[in-house]
């Protein structure tokens, strides 16, 4: 598998709050992250072997980065997502790669995703032609 340029840094920590922010190449579109096959009458969705490639690099990079910290958030946290992607084009819709996003980098941090409170996504057309997605991830106790 081709490695993707993945980098994750520390955003500021204190006791009871914390964020860090993820840097990646944006990831396959929706239609590109699943597909279909029939199973005994109906359609069952798959994931992409490209969807499942990008979500596995960016866990992976988000895990190296957590255990490389040596300090997890409190066991009963709650999340805040600010996803901003940076397209060379508004062609994609901002919200269709939300899920497999999320999946990545809670399964990087071993938490389930269903503690995040609040998503905010942004679309931004870059000038400088780079495609990627910027994730900042904020705790709270």
């Amino acid at each position: 598998m081709e490695s993707i340029d993945t980098t994750v840094s520390h955003a500021g920590m204190t006791d009871s709050s914390g964020a860090f922010t993820l840097v990646a190449p944006l990831p396959p579109t929706l239609n590109q992250s699943y597909h279909s096959y029939p199973v005994g009458g109906h359609c069952r969705l798959v994931m992409s072997d490209a969807a499942r490639a990008w979500k596995d690099e960016v866990a992976y990079h988000v895990r190296c980065f957590w255990h490389a910290f040596g300090q997890a958030p409190p066991l009963r946290a709650t999340y805040e997502l600010r996803m901003t992607q940076f397209l060379t084009r508004r062609s994609r819709d901002v919200d269709g790669n939300v899920k497999l996003v999320m999946d990545s980098i809670f399964n990087g941090i071993d938490v389930n995703d269903n503690r995040v409170r609040r998503i905010v996504l942004d679309r931004v057309v870059d000038k400088a032609g780079i495609p990627r997605i910027v994730v900042v991830v904020e705790w709270y106790a």
